[in-house]
């Protein structure tokens, strides 16, 4: 369960954009179903009109301590309302990503290399080891990954190599990086990874964004960003299907690229 502050959808005109500027609305928190199990509740505001912040602390009660609100929204210090940081839903739409571009023909003659620095992702490279050949771990948690791959080797007789975060030398193929930062690949290597502040250039290739589907459109508060929204829904309501999403836009040294075209780039990684 979590709380959201968004945007009314149409515009205050005249009188009560003054007010509403000058000493705030009314906060009004509303409760909207997700499911038969879960719901999230939501309060809208007029954009640019000030916001009572005590008011809204007072209504979300401790669903303000993580509230699901605007990128361009200000909070001021001390009125006890912080904001919903996401952490588990992106890493794992970069993965699904990557195990939907790595489902074609040719990909089993791919190098694939996961980094994974805690360990979170084990359960998630079935998809990823069905499609390639070779498929290599770079982790600080390889206690963890030692029952999957002896799983992955049972059931689809196949070997992965976990190796610690920083040893050995760069590697060529495709780089998966779902938690993002920078990691020491092979000049030829491909890498994908969510976007982020890191320049990134023609060897690399963006996540953005997430497929989220009609029905949870429908309900996502305005203002709201799909990604935040998703994860929000994953991390706080227990939403887990939404933990199957695949990124919305493809893009590589700024080019906007299809899900073919980002296939035929990794593809071409086997020709070298």
């Amino acid at each position: 369960m979590f709380a959201a502050l968004a945007y009314r959808e149409e515009e205050a005109s005249g009188f009560r954009r003054l007010w509403g500027r000058a000493f705030g609305e009314r906060i009004v928190a509303q409760k909207v179903p997700v499911d038969r199990r879960e719901c999230f509740f939501t309060a809208s505001v007029s954009r640019g009109s000030r916001i009572r912040w005590d008011d809204l602390f007072t209504r979300m009660g401790r669903l303000s301590r993580e509230m699901v609100l605007p990128e361009d929204l200000h909070i001021p210090e001390g009125c006890g309302i912080t904001r919903f940081v996401p952490s588990a839903l992106g890493p794992r739409v970069v993965m699904n990503t990557a195990a939907e571009l790595l489902d074609r023909d040719g990909m089993r003659r791919i190098p694939v290399t996961v980094v994974d620095p805690g360990g979170r992702l084990c359960g998630m490279l079935i998809p990823i080891v069905r499609a390639c050949a070779q498929v290599r771990v770079v982790t600080a948690n390889q206690t963890v990954y030692r029952s999957t791959c002896e799983r992955l080797m049972e059931e689809y007789g196949a070997s992965v190599m976990v190796c610690p975060t920083g040893s050995g030398a760069p590697t060529e193929g495709l780089w998966i990086l779902p938690f993002g930062g920078e990691y020491p690949c092979a000049s030829d290597a491909l890498c994908i990874m969510p976007a982020g502040d890191i320049p990134a250039g023609d060897r690399t290739l963006l996540v953005e964004g997430v497929r989220l589907g009609e029905d949870y459109e429908a309900i996502r508060p305005h203002g709201i960003d799909p990604p935040l929204f998703a994860a929000a829904l994953y991390e706080k309501c227990a939403v887990r299907e939404l933990g199957t999403l695949t990124a919305e836009r493809l893009t590589c040294a700024g080019e906007a690229l299809t899900y073919r075209q980002a296939a035929e780039r990794i593809l071409r990684l086997g020709d070298k």
